[in-house]
Parts: structure tokens; C-alpha cells; sequence
């Protein structure tokens, strides 16, 4: 062999493995800081609060992990077990199905208990379909929805296919098949530990870690192609390592078109595709078989079929040119952003409002979306200091939300169900709280086995091709720095991880053995200590190099804006949980005077006022509760309190009495006040009254003394 071909075959492989792994340790030790002096969470308007977080917590939880790993594996019953694993094809089956078995049931009792209705681009999309079959194009026409965001005819074809079947419009169908989805994204993301030479009970550890995260099985409720989009992405990875150790080509194509069904449901698993291609090319270098190239074009032609079949069916079907859809680069120029209402570079309209201003010109556009980008960088690096907190507040609000939105998406969204008592107790302030607080402690542990797993496989065989997912994960973190941020874009890259972190800690617990006395498997770690001298050169350079870094950016106090939010976001947690503050039966309501609140009848409508001689009837009021839900129900007009859409010439809304229903209208949330007091509000307004004239209206709630309602229990 010459030496250009020897240097193809092993240099390539070689320097693929050294700039992956540095790449992927110094973005995991970035976000290893990030979540161990930090947390995010998003409130139900989607602002995100920056809180402080326990360094020493996050570690001991590492620890905890690391020593329970460590001893399972010394214990001998444990130990018999996982001999038997690895010996008997059966046992393990029975085991992966049961866990499989239990994702699904969890996604399926998730679904079941909030059936929650599309909102926003989900429902565009959705509505779409139903407006194809009913023959209105409206929304395919130049400048409309689907028009602009292209992007989403994948997904408006594979669902308007799926409405064949089960109709349009069929959410709870919808987030059934995600249910699916997320079983099979688990099912394949541990069926690749075989191809990494893992043992069968890390692969089984992969599925524990899916029964433990919650927040992806929270997201079969998203009616969106994130799942299946993600499921058909590991599924085509899987077939890609089958292909290249089988050199079976039917594999090449089965991942071929597993990818363009992932592009299909959703864009942005290119950047899969894209990792795909590059571990292809490196892995036809190192076997030095040029018929492997079979796969990268087969999968670079699924990118171009993806790239003008759906667009090109959309033309045909509804006669629409299609030839100015919205520009990618106005999605990077508000990536780039600081003025956003959420978070640094979170949306903030730009996509539209240029679009608008460009006349609906994909050119123009992307002119004035390079122009825009050109004056984020310019400003950047004349602002160091400016730059250097945006990105970092981007990143942590990306990144270190451990929920990863999946609570935001419970909070806006309307059901064709009543929640359950549980169901309100989980998706709560304080119920996504104390979720949080567990969820944040298990994504350090997760970040801490993958680093574990690099520190320790990096000369294991298979590690080579295990870095495709760690590849995947650079690139996702890469693009996510200049793109439209939103912590749900980010979690089909964290849940890659899992991998690694359960063969991290695998891999720990058996180098314990070693140090114990107590070798595991058949002496395969004799030489542990050699391997890992030549691993701490390296990877002990980057982790000083990184911790240089990271103390010089983030010293002089500048760590504090990762932490500003604290004490607001528990008053908000505050403010917003909770029972209500009436128990259930007869009240009147009072002010500080002693006036006393009831429906007075005109000839125009019912309304609320102040009576110094109340009514008994019209001022008795049945309080009903159900969950942090509170209705009030006047016994005196046998009829509910509520609030109409429409406003008074002062334009404060219009107080009514309807017969009962399931609308919002109706629905109010009480919360105490002060000295016995209560606030009764809705949708961040509160009952207000005017003590002279004896009005009463919707106020902004601000705690003030006219919001304060004093209740009297009626015998």
C-alpha cells in the first residue's frame, strides 16, 4: 500500500476522530459550566428567567450516578444479571420490549389525558390541509402562509396523507403516531449501541434514561414532524452503520429514503443528513471500498428530492407559481438580533416584518436580511463585551432549559378534554418547578457520562463510529448559535447524548472494578491505565484551555446575568400556583368598607356593582373549583359570571351572566391577598372596584387595595 493511500485509509479516520472529539468536548464542557452555575425556564408567555444554580448539587448528583453505576456492577446479583444479558439473545429482547413497552403506554396516557388542540404554525399547517381537500387555495397563494414558509410542504403532504386515513384535523390520531415515533426514535437510538461493540446493558440503560425524560414524551403532544422526523433520522443512521459493516445495499437504500422522510416532516434534519454524508465519506476512506460511496449519493439524492418534490407537487395541485417563498437568511439576521421580547436572539418578528417590506421578494429579502446580519456582526465586534452576553444568554436559553419548553407547550394550548386533578398538579408553576429542579440535575448527569465516555473509549474499537452522533451534536450546537433560537429547536441534539451517558458511566463503573480489585470482563481492561494517560493529554489539555477560558470571559461578575432572574421567577411561581384560595360552597364577597359585590340587572345587561344594602341573592355566589380553575355561579340569576369579548366606551370588558359552558369566559383564578383577602383574576387581570362610584371592572392585577375581596361564608 502507498503511503498517499495508507494516509487516506488511517490519516483521515484519525484526524475525523481528533477534531470531533475536542469539538465535542469543548461544547460539552461549555454547557457542563452553563447548567452547573445556571438554569432557564420559560414562563407560559415564553420569557425566559435566568436562575442561579448549585454547583455543588450538580456534582454530588454526578457522583451519585458514578458510585451507584460502580457498585451494580460489584454487586453479584446485579453482576449475574447482566452476565445473563450478555449471554442469553432472549432475555434481552424480553427486557428492551418491556421498556419499549412503557415509553409508549407513558406517551399514549400523555396524550390521552390532554388531547390538546394545533396552535400557531401546527394549526396553520393542519388548516392547510383541510382547505386543499375542500378546494381553497387561499393559502397557497403568493405571500400567503404556505406560500411563504415552504418549508412546511413536506409536512403538509405527509399529512395531508395521513388525513386520508383518519381525516383532517385529527390532532389526538396525530399524537398517537408521534407516540409511535418516540418508541421508535428509543428503539433505534439503543439498537446502535450494537454497532458501537457496547454491551446489551448499557444498551438497555438508553431506554431507562427514555423512561426517566419526560419532556420528550410531553412533546407527543406537539402536532408537528419533530418526533417523526427525529424517530426516521436515528432509524437512518442505524441502517447507514448496517450498510457499512454488511456492504448489503439494500441498507444504503432503506437509509437513503428513511432521511428523506425525516427532511420531509422537518427541514432541519439536515443537519443529520449532513453527518451522515461526512461519517460516509470517512468511513469509505477507512474501509478503501469505492462501492460505499453507494450511500452518499444515495443520500444526497434524497436531500434533492426533498428539495423540489414537495414545492413541485404543491404547483401542480393548486396551479400557484411557488417561486418566492420566505428567505432562510431573514431566520439567521433574527438569530443575530439582541431586541427580542423573550430572549436574546428569540424570535422577534423580523421574518415577517422584512418579508413584508420586501413586497413579498425572496430577493429583496435576502438582501436586506445579509445587510441586517453584516450590522449584527459589525456591532459585535465593535461591543465585545455586549457580544460576548448575548451569546452566552442565547446559548443558556437554547440549551440549559432542562424542560426544554415542554411545559411551555401545556400552558397555551387549548383541550378537547378536562384535565385531570394530576394532570393540573403536574403542568403547574409549581408543579414545572420542582420538574425542573429534577430534570436540571439529570442533564448535568447526562453532560458528565458523555464527557466520561470520551475520556474513556477513545481508543476503544467502535468509538470511531459512535462519533456520528457527536458529530450531529456539533453541528446542531453550531447552527443553533446563529439561527432563531427557541429550547425546544435543541432537543433533538440533547437526547443524542444519552448514548454516551450511559456508556460513560458504564465504562467508569468498570475502570472501578479494575481499581477495586474486582476486573470485570474477562481482563479487557488490563491496560486501562496506559489508555488513559494518553486520553489525559489530550483531552486534559482542552479541559485546562476551557477553564482558562471560561474564567477569564465570565470573571469580573459577568456570570451574574446567568443568574439575574432568580427571586423574579419565584415570585412568579408564586404568584401563579397554588389551589384556590375559596373552598368550594356559598360566599359573598366584601370590600374593606363592608360594600358588599352583586349582579345588578338593567336594561341593557347584567352588571357588577358595589351595594351598601346587597341583595341576598344577587350577591350570593356558589364558588366551584376544579383544579386551579374557579367559577362563580350567581344563585340569585342562576347563572355563571363571566366576561364578554367586547369592551364599554371606557374599554374595560363587558361583565355578563351565561349559562354555564366550558369556555374561558367563565373561568377564573383566585389567589390570596392580603389580611384574609383574595384576587380574583383572569388572564392577568383582576376584579376592580371603584369605591365611589361603585363600579366595578378588569384591572391589571397589581395587588392593589381595590383588588382586595374579602369573602363572608353564607350558612
Amino acid at each position: 500500500m502507498s503511503k498517499v493511500m495508507r494516509f487516506f485509509q488511517t490519516g483521515i479516520p484519525r484526524f475525523y476522530r481528533v477534531v470531533v472529539v475536542a469539538l465535542f468536548w469543548v461544547i460539552l464542557l461549555y454547557f457542563s459550566f452553563l447548567s452547573a452555575v445556571s438554569t432557564s425556564f420559560v414562563n407560559s408567555l415564553e420569557n425566559t428567567f435566568f436562575c442561579q444554580d448549585s454547583i455543588l448539587l450538580n456534582l454530588c448528583a454526578a457522583a451519585a450516578v458514578m458510585l451507584f453505576c460502580l457498585f451494580f456492577k460489584k454487586w453479584k446479583v446485579s453482576r449475574r444479571f447482566l452476565d445473563r444479558l450478555e449471554q442469553e439473545e432472549a432475555l434481552f429482547r424480553h427486557c428492551r420490549r418491556v421498556l419499549l413497552l412503557v415509553i409508549f403506554l407513558l406517551s399514549v396516557v400523555w396524550v390521552l389525558s390532554t388531547q390538546y388542540d394545533a396552535l400557531a404554525d401546527q394549526r396553520n399547517v393542519q388548516q392547510a390541509v383541510y382547505d386543499f381537500q375542500a378546494g381553497n387555495y387561499q393559502t397557497f397563494r403568493p405571500g400567503n402562509y404556505m406560500a411563504a414558509y415552504q418549508n412546511q410542504l413536506g409536512l403538509f403532504w405527509l399529512s395531508y396523507l395521513f388525513s386520508l386515513i383518519f381525516g383532517s384535523q385529527n390532532y389526538v390520531a396525530f399524537q398517537i403516531m408521534n407516540a409511535v415515533a418516540v418508541t421508535l426514535f428509543y428503539r433505534e437510538l439503543s439498537q446502535l449501541g450494537r454497532y458501537f461493540g457496547w454491551r446489551r446493558g448499557t444498551q438497555l440503560s438508553i431506554l431507562l434514561m427514555g423512561v426517566l425524560f419526560y419532556p420528550l414524551l410531553m412533546y407527543c403532544s406537539f402536532v408537528y414532524g419533530n418526533l417523526l422526523g427525529l424517530a426516521c433520522s436515528v432509524l437512518a443512521i442505524r441502517l447507514e452503520l448496517q450498510f457499512f459493516q454488511t456492504h448489503q445495499k439494500r441498507f444504503a437504500f432503506f437509509s437513503a429514503g428513511a432521511i428523506l422522510l425525516a427532511l420531509l416532516w422537518k427541514s432541519n434534519y439536515l443537519i443529520f443528513l449532513v453527518g451522515m454524508i461526512l461519517y460516509a465519506l470517512v468511513e469509505t476512506f477507512r474501509q478503501k471500498k469505492g462501492k460505499l460511496l453507494l450511500l452518499p449519493v444515495l443520500v444526497a439524492a434524497a436531500f434533492l428530492v426533498q428539495s423540489f418534490l414537495p414545492v413541485a407537487l404543491a404547483r401542480q395541485a393548486t396551479g400557484q407559481p411557488f417561486d418566492q417563498p420566505m428567505s432562510s437568511w431573514s431566520w439567521i439576521a433574527m438569530g443575530l438580533q439582541r431586541e427580542s421580547p423573550f430572549a436574546p436572539g428569540w424570535y422577534n418578528g423580523y421574518n415577517v416584518h422584512s418579508f413584508g417590506e420586501s413586497n413579498g421578494q425572496t430577493e429583496i429579502q435576502t438582501q436586506l436580511a445579509k445587510q441586517d446580519i453584516q450590522q449584527s456582526l459589525r456591532y459585535f465586534w465593535q461591543n465585545k463585551g455586549e457580544a460576548l452576553q448575548f451569546f452566552t444568554l442565547k446559548t443558556a436559553s437554547e440549551w440549559n432549559n432542562p424542560t426544554f419548553q415542554s411545559y411551555w407547550l401545556t400552558e397555551n394550548h387549548q383541550s378537547s378534554a378536562e384535565e385531570s386533578n394530576w394532570l393540573w398538579q403536574f403542568t403547574s408553576p409549581w408543579g414545572e418547578y420542582y420538574g425542573t429542579l429534577f430534570l436540571n440535575l439529570f442533564q448535568f448527569v447526562i453532560l458528565a457520562g458523555a464527557l466520561l465516555y470520551c475520556l474513556l473509549d477513545w481508543k476503544k474499537s467502535g468509538f470511531t463510529a459512535s462519533l456520528i452522533l457527536a458529530m450531529i451534536f456539533v453541528g446542531g450546537a453550531a447552527f443553533h448559535l446563529v439561527w432563531e433560537a427557541k429550547a425546544q429547536y435543541t432537543l433533538s441534539y440533547f437526547v443524542l447524548l444519552f448514548p454516551y451517558a450511559a456508556a460513560g458511566y458504564s465504562r467508569f463503573a468498570d475502570c472501578g472494578l479494575v481499581l477495586l480489585g474486582g476486573g470485570y470482563g474477562n481482563g479487557h481492561w488490563k491496560n486501562v491505565g496506559r489508555r488513559w494517560r494518553k486520553n489525559l493529554v489530550f483531552l486534559g489539555a482542552l479541559f485546562a484551555v476551557m477553564a482558562v477560558f471560561i474564567g477569564i470571559c465570565y470573571s469580573g461578575g459577568r456570570v451574574a446575568s446567568l443568574r439575574a432572574d432568580t427571586g423574579a421567577y419565584l415570585e412568579y411561581v408564586q404568584l401563579n400556583s397554588g389551589s384556590p384560595a375559596l373552598a368550594q360552597g356559598d360566599w359573598a364577597l366584601q370590600i374593606v368598607t363592608g360594600a358588599q359585590l352583586q349582579v345588578e340587572s338593567t336594561q341593557n345587561e347584567d352588571e357588577l356593582v358595589l351595594s351598601t344594602a346587597p341583595d341576598s341573592e344577587a350577591g350570593r355566589f356558589w364558588v366551584s373549583n376544579y383544579g386551579e380553575k374557579t367559577r362563580f355561579y350567581c344563585s340569585g340569576w342562576q347563572s355563571n359570571l363571566c366576561f364578554a369579548a367586547e369592551e364599554d366606551e371606557a374599554g374595560q370588558p363587558v361583565f355578563s351572566l351565561a349559562a354555564y359552558d366550558r369556555s374561558d369566559q367563565q373561568v377564573w383564578r383566585v389567589t390570596p391577598g392580603r389580611d384574609g383577602s383574595v384576587v380574583i383574576a383572569q388572564n392577568g387581570n383582576a376584579l376592580t372596584y371603584d369605591a365611589q362610584t361603585g363600579r366595578v371592572f378588569l384591572a391589571p392585577a397589581d395587588g392593589s387595595e381595590n383588588q382586595q375581596w374579602y369573602p363572608v361564608a353564607i350558612e
